[in-house]
């Protein structure tokens, strides 16, 4: 569950090719899909893009049954709208026979000083290097590039889930349009491909209106797919 914030900064991005009108600004407003791993439908998940007067928001929130385990992510990425961070949350919530485990982890950021409390452990850090949050500014990038077939962005990403003193390399390409079967019916999307360093593989097809309709993400020999419910 640890690693679910990285879908994150593929779902957000707009379409823009050959068959495609791209949008002239990023996509707000909470979809909704179900949850699959290695091909067993095992929950559910929703994704929520807002935005205020100087903020970008993105949530994503995902359950997950697996036996007698109940887990629940709420995680929360807040930047603003030039995309400097100011602050990752996520908020696990995990139930097995009866018991109540709940693992919280937020950063805080100041520049290149970031706070990060987990629990009752506090960690100051210091980036002395560009990077940005798993949020919006791959949306921008690629919107500024017009979205063309094999357009590609690569930035440095953190998240204390991941490298807690350091970050990772994302690249993000877009692959161009692929007939894809999203709940019995064949629809024509944009294909995105997501290399994350060297862990992390996901396939994203997103609609004409930018909205994500399935993603796949392999990941430690487990494939992981969100298909939307409508």
């Amino acid at each position: 569950m640890k690693y679910s914030l990285y879908i994150i900064p593929i779902l957000f991005v707009i379409v823009g090719c050959k068959t495609f009108e791209p949008p002239k600004s990023m996509p707000t407003g909470t979809w909704n899909y179900k949850l699959f791993m290695n091909g067993s439908e095992m929950g559910h998940a929703s994704v929520t893009s807002a935005e205020t007067s100087n903020l970008y928001i993105s949530t994503l929130i995902m359950s997950i049954k697996a036996g007698d385990t109940q887990s629940t992510t709420k995680e929360i990425v807040t930047e603003t709208k030039d995309f400097v961070p100011v602050k990752f949350e996520t908020y696990n919530q995990v139930i097995l026979n009866g018991q109540t485990q709940n693992i919280d982890t937020v950063a805080i950021f100041n520049g290149k000083e970031i706070t990060v409390k987990n629990q009752d452990h506090i960690a100051r850090i210091i980036i002395d290097k560009p990077f940005v949050l798993p949020g919006n500014y791959l949306t921008k990038v690629l919107l500024d590039k017009g979205f063309e077939k094999n357009t590609s962005v690569t930035v440095e990403i953190y998240s204390p889930l991941l490298e807690l003193e350091d970050t990772v390399t994302v690249k993000q390409i877009v692959v161009g349009t692929a007939n894809v079967e999203i709940n019995g019916i064949r629809e024509n999307l944009l294909h995105l491909k997501q290399i994350m360093a060297d862990f992390q593989e996901s396939d994203v097809y997103l609609d004409s209106n930018g909205v994500l309709r399935k993603i796949r993400i392999l990941m430690l020999n487990n494939l992981i797919e969100m298909v939307i419910e409508k």
